[in-house]
């Protein structure tokens, strides 16, 4: 019978040179697998890390022999689970044959001392209080210029005020992010309340992230459309033509990004039970696409005033000034 004493030294570890870890011959995926599914499974410990749930397991396993199935009832209390049904469930999740079941659960619980173990840090509040004072006086800077010079403010200043208000808010929601994995980041140090909650914040996150950008582009766009009143209609047509078809990217995008992330599984809240719940769609590719998109407007942004700059009335220097200013509100 497998010992829990096996692949607990670094040469039984290798990495290949496609950054898997090899451990007791399982993948860290299915090591990473393992500890998601056992943890799920066993739903009176959720609030135990998922480490000390594997090692329990391991230790139970390691002292019984052949044939659990023909011990589901004691399987399912020494896994922490409420009944033999859970235990017949992670089964058909792929935790079977037999021999597979044992040797990646030993290989789990073996690979605690090889993994890192590292806790969250503290320093991304003081990061968010310190771009949040530069933010706020950066508006406040904004409006009162806006209060002196025309009295009023306008339509771009309102979506900036809004994507400013969406920055904040996405920023406290990562606060609080952070403030949950401050304790243990790695998975395997988590419990399962930790780890569904964290997913729980990820997705919020990801719905909440493309608002404030849509707002502040949107601002920008409607900025730009207030420029070079007196340019030549050819340049001028261009140009708002220009605007639209930006501002058509950046609002798919928004909306696509929305859908993605509300319908990549079969349940919208798929941290409940995520070693149950099959996701079809892609995320993290689709993701990257529309993050692909999104830095393409970042450039269209820069890009799209410099012709209307260049037709300006002023010395090379202030066109290159202006370039520069238009950069940074860009980014």
């Amino acid at each position: 019978m497998a010992s829990l004493t096996f692949a607990t030294t670094n040469e039984d570890m290798a990495f290949g040179q496609n950054g898997i870890g090899v451990f007791g011959g399982f993948t860290m995926k299915e090591i990473i697998f393992t500890h998601v599914l056992i943890a799920f499974t066993a739903n009176k410990k959720h609030d135990q890390p998922m480490s000390q749930v594997i090692v329990s397991l391991a230790e139970y396993l390691d002292r019984t022999p052949a044939n659990i199935s023909n011990h589901l009832p004691e399987v399912a209390i020494a896994m922490g689970a409420d009944s033999p049904r859970r235990v017949q469930d992670v089964i058909l999740r792929g935790w079977w044959p037999e021999e597979f079941a044992r040797g990646v659960t030993y290989a789990s619980a073996n690979a605690q001392p090889l993994l890192e173990h590292q806790k969250g840090t503290s320093a991304m509040t003081t990061v968010f209080a310190l771009m949040t004072a530069f933010a706020t006086l950066t508006l406040i800077l904004r409006i009162w210029s806006r209060e002196i010079l025309v009295m009023r403010l306008m339509m771009h200043d309102w979506f900036m005020v809004l994507g400013f208000i969406l920055s904040l808010t996405y920023g406290i929601i990562s606060l609080l992010h952070a403030s949950l994995l401050q304790p243990a980041v790695a998975l395997w140090d988590m419990s399962w309340n930790t780890y569904s909650q964290a997913h729980m914040y990820q997705t919020v996150l990801s719905l909440v992230y493309p608002l404030p950008l849509f707002f502040i582009k949107t601002s920008l766009l409607l900025f730009y459309l207030r420029l070079c009143p007196s340019c030549p209609s050819e340049i001028r047509s261009v140009f708002r033509t220009s605007i639209f078809v930006t501002f058509f990217f950046i609002l798919t995008t928004c909306v696509t990004n929305f859908f993605v992330i509300l319908l990549q599984c079969d349940q919208l809240a798929y941290w409940e039970a995520e070693a149950t719940i099959m996701c079809k769609l892609d995320s993290k590719m689709a993701q990257i696409a529309l993050g692909g998109v999104s830095v393409v407007t970042d450039i269209l942004l820069w890009l799209m005033p410099l012709p209307v700059v260049w037709q300006l009335d002023l010395g090379k220097r202030e066109k290159v000034l202006a370039v520069v200013t238009f950069g940074i509100a860009a980014m």
